[in-house]
């Protein structure tokens, strides 16, 4: 839980910016009672525990469908990577908006 303890302390040390902090991703080549997969599970309750107390945190949620993750199971496919981009872009727009009454525009692509 250093790590944790870290994030934490960097949540509260830049109060004065929008910071976008990711869910840890299952490991799909373990078991799900994994005692790794428990930790992951532990660390993602408490980022979402960090995020009620800091209006400038938001916290995008990692799809753990094992579909979404190579054959072998540990990394995200290109799926996966699609679908985690999505909000984290849409937060940043979000923030932008609200910081400069900009309107938002889409990109091509």
């Amino acid at each position: 839980m250093v790590g944790l303890k870290h994030v934490r302390n960097f949540v509260t040390n830049n109060s004065h910016t929008n910071i976008i902090l990711m869910h840890v991703p299952y490991r799909h080549d373990l078991v799900n009672w994994s005692c790794v997969n428990n930790e992951i599970n532990s660390s993602n309750r408490k980022l979402e525990k960090l995020k009620k107390n800091q209006k400038h945190v938001t916290v995008v949620r990692a799809d753990s469908h094992r579909e979404l993750f190579t054959s072998h199971g540990l990394h995200m496919n290109r799926l996966d990577k699609e679908t985690t981009a999505k909000p984290t872009v849409a937060t940043c727009m979000r923030c932008i908006r609200k910081k400069n009454g900009l309107n938002p525009y889409a990109l091509e692509g």
